[in-house]
Order: C-alpha cells, then structure tokens, then sequence
C-alpha cells in the first residue's frame, strides 16, 4: 500500500507534508496508512501511481482528475490551506 501527496511537495514544504500526515495516520490508526511516498519516488508517470490498486490516498489536481483520471479513481475531499491551520471538506 502506498501514499503520497505529490502536487504540492517542495524541499521547504515537505517537512509539513510529513508532518500533517503523521497527524491523519495518528488519527486513524485502524487503517494502517504507510508512510508518504516522496515525488521523487513515485517515477515519471503519476497517472500509473494515482491508478495503482494499492494506492491509500494521493492528491491530484483538478486538471488531470477531471480528464485523465475521470471515472478511475474515487475522490476522498478536498484540502483547503487557506490559513495557517488545515482545514478540509470531506
């Protein structure tokens, strides 16, 4: 099983990255999510990694997930980080 939130990782985001998903795996420790898998990891082809059946969770734009990925994937909710404080839609 895999995750990763690739659209938005950078070198100085990264760490909040990981941080935040230490905070959802904490929350829902029943589900065993993995660890992040980092972009760099995922190879050059993200549409095989967002179509991969083992795949946990994963974060798309809206771009590819209204063409390439319509009617492949399921869609969980939408992350919103307009304040210094996570909030989201489910």
């Amino acid at each position: 099983m895999t995750a990763s939130l690739p659209m938005y990782w950078r070198a100085e985001t990264a760490g909040l990255w990981l941080d935040f998903w230490t905070c959802v795996q904490r929350a829902a420790p029943q589900l065993r999510l993995p660890d992040l898998t980092p972009p760099d990891a995922l190879g050059p082809d993200w549409t095989k990694h967002w179509c991969d059946p083992s795949l946990a969770l994963s974060m798309t734009c809206g771009l590819p997930f209204r063409t390439i990925l319509r009617n492949r994937v399921t869609y969980v909710g939408t992350l919103s980080c307009l304040t210094s404080e996570f909030s989201g839609q489910i």
